[in-house]
């Protein structure tokens, strides 16, 4: 089902931030020593990237520089080497769910959805959204491995060596690994307590391997959880290695990266505006999976100042979860862990420690397995109750008409001593619990009930139980993997992606940005600069990863195109005016004031660009025409050979050699 939904996205094409980061090397290491360097340096610092991001993902530079080495630039590569990944995370996630769940129903329909959702074309569609699934790739082995340590003691060193280096590699691929120790510790405290009664009625704890049971359809998990003989649970030596790689992880972070290891981008937006923001963009990230249509690849996120009615809106909901939280962990464990998963792995997206974009649909890559979680658990209680309302036989027992609440609590304590086994209570299906309940009172039924009656009832809702789910969750698949392969082509090119996003978002500065761009790189000088006017216009009170000085440098050059030199002069002042040590706005205005004719202005512009940058091939040779122009022979001649020495094979090779003969020849 992977596959087939994501084949279309094999022949798409270089898109948005991977013309810079893939095709112009930004983020490809030619050789081993600059793949060594990446590893001391942040991310974007090899040559060729437009100045450097705050994070440190050395593991993305080393596999796109892989692929580099292997298949060049062809696209098709990059697109095959992600669906991999993404199949790859598809199978761990269904392996780790059934070693969690040993249920494989509730398994299959969470990697399913997790596979097949349109929102994973963000990460999976597009090459530059590669650390989220290579990140995913490398936790869920170390999940996966862990576990197993726990279940196979025979190889659980040589196992949990595993779980550490894959750990160390997602930390290498997205900060986002940092709530493994969170995950882990969730997983072991909720899902594999291994509690039994002993004759005194008191609870005891065993660090011993369950056997893989089944009460009537539903198998019981077997993983094991360490615990002290106190029947306290023992969780410092399981997650000791994970903390001190956290650790080791964040003080290689602050070498790297200085004063932004702990976020950047959006620095400036102050704390207590994001405080009051992050509700509203928690609840946005939890309603995205069922908004099928959303495109939120870019993101422009409006901020909250205060207490406004978005933001007062959103903390209702958002406390409730919150609380919600600590009643299911306790009665409902499954659904507990889903939404620590979905909230843990959410966190770092919320922009309380800055990052450098705001919102975007690829974030919610890991939070979507505990989405996907929630909704089967929840999904799955909810046909059971259709299905146990349907049946007349059940409706009327008056086990669960007359003998209420205190009925049921005994029968769930019958329930853990059937047949004198051990069952683990904290991981019982809530969700299938008046089935099991039924089956539990049928076996210690009075002699006076029928309980074959009750047997068969409950074969009747189980086989009715398993048809309707089968059914709703294979509509929803098919329906998801639809929308997948549409969305799937959007990310063809440029243009069909953000001419469909400035449809969905049309106060998105990136979009209207990246269009322009892609409309610059056509040669359709107008189009783009109605689409930069319309970046300009965009609401400032929205957090926007692309500054105004980007936009106000990309209008210079469509002006330029467009020969509008006046107008590319006053765009590129402005840029200057905002950002006064970048680059492009000195070469901007020294281009446009040599087609206006005002070459010593010009000149005075490119000198600056020049000390600013002297490796430059096209300020080095436009430097010389404007020396060549003001009759400065030695200053010419000495920047053409210069241009020559940088740039051996550049564009303008021939007309530079052509001016060094004819000064030459002056002399």
């Amino acid at each position: 089902m992977t596959v087939a939904a994501f084949a279309n996205a094999v022949p798409n094409g270089f898109v948005w931030i991977d013309h810079w980061q893939v095709e112009s090397g930004g983020l490809i290491a030619p050789s081993f020593a600059q793949l060594w360097s990446a590893f001391r340096q942040p991310l974007g610092s090899i040559p060729g990237w437009d100045g450097p991001a705050p994070y440190a993902r050395p593991l993305v530079i080393a596999v796109l520089s892989l692929v580099h080495a292997v298949a060049g630039l062809d696209p098709a590569a990059y697109h095959l080497a992600l669906v991999g990944m993404h199949l790859a995370n598809v199978l761990l996630v269904y392996s780790v769910l059934l070693a969690l769940t040993a249920a494989p129903a509730v398994a299959f329909f969470t990697a399913a959805i997790f596979a097949l959702h349109p929102l994973q074309t963000a990460a999976v569609s597009w090459i530059s959204g590669i650390a989220d699934p290579l990140c995913a790739l490398f936790l869920l082995l170390a999940f996966r491995l862990q576990l197993a340590s726990s279940q196979r003691p025979a190889r659980g060193l040589l196992l949990r060596l595993g779980a550490v280096l894959s750990f160390a590699l997602a930390l290498g691929a997205k900060e986002t690994a940092l709530m493994f120790p969170v995950l882990l510790a969730a997983a072991y405290l909720l899902l594999s307590k291994d509690e039994c009664e002993t004759g005194n009625g008191k609870p005891e704890m065993r660090n011993r391997r369950i056997g893989c049971r089944r009460i009537g359809p539903f198998p019981i998990s077997d993983l094991r959880f360490p615990v002290s003989h106190s029947g306290r649970p023992r969780l410092q030596p399981t997650l000791a290695p994970f903390v001190l790689l956290v650790a080791a992880d964040f003080a290689y972070r602050h070498l790297v990266l200085g004063g932004s290891a702990l976020g950047g981008g959006f620095g400036r937006i102050p704390l207590i505006v994001r405080l009051w923001t992050a509700p509203r963009l928690l609840l946005s990230y939890l309603t995205l999976p069922l908004r099928l249509n959303a495109l939120t690849v870019c993101d422009d996120y409006a901020l909250s100042t205060g207490l406004d009615p978005a933001s007062l809106a959103a903390a209702g909901p958002t406390t409730a979860l919150l609380l919600g939280v600590v009643f299911w962990c306790r009665r409902w464990p499954q659904l507990g862990f889903a939404v620590l998963w979905m909230l843990a792995t959410l966190l770092p997206a919320l922009n309380l420690v800055p990052i450098l974009h705001y919102r975007a649909d690829r974030f919610f890559y890991l939070p979507l397995i505990g989405w996907s979680l929630a909704a089967v658990t929840v999904v799955q209680e909810l046909l059971m109750r259709v299905s146990i309302k349907g049946d007349h036989t059940l409706r009327d027992s008056p086990r669960t008409l007359r003998h209420g609440a205190k009925r049921a609590r005994l029968l769930r304590r019958d329930l853990l001593r059937v047949n004198g086994n051990c069952l683990l209570e904290s991981i019982i299906q809530p969700l299938a619990l008046r089935s099991r309940l039924l089956l539990a009172a049928s076996r210690r039924a009075p002699a006076g009930e029928d309980r074959q009656s009750l047997n068969a009832t409950f074969q009747r809702v189980s086989v009715r139980f398993r048809r309707v789910a089968a059914g709703a969750g294979l509509a929803v698949l098919v329906l998801l993997g639809f929308l997948t392969v549409r969305r799937n082509a959007l990310f063809a090119d440029d243009r069909t992606l953000f001419e469909a996003t400035v449809r969905m978002s049309p106060f998105c500065r990136e979009a209207h940005t990246a269009l322009g761009d892609a409309y610059l790189r056509a040669g359709l000088s107008d189009d783009a600069v109605v689409q930069y006017q319309l970046a300009l216009g965009a609401q400032p009170d929205r957090a926007s990863y692309v500054v105004l000085p980007k936009v106000l440098i990309n209008l210079g050059m469509a002006q330029l195109m467009r020969r509008d030199y006046a107008a590319a002069e006053e765009a590129f002042q402005q840029a200057h005016h905002l950002q006064p040590h970048l680059l492009h706005p000195l070469f901007g205005l020294g281009i446009s004031n040599l087609a206006l004719g005002r070459v010593s202005t010009a000149v005075g512009w490119l000198k600056q660009a020049y000390e600013h940058d002297p490796m430059d091939p096209d300020v080095s040779f436009n430097l010389a025409l404007g020396y060549d122009r003001l009759g400065q022979a030695a200053d010419a001649t000495a920047m053409y050979r210069h241009y020559l020495d940088v740039a051996p094979r550049g564009r303008a090779r021939g007309l530079a050699e052509e001016r060094l003969r004819v000064l030459g020849q002056a002399r």
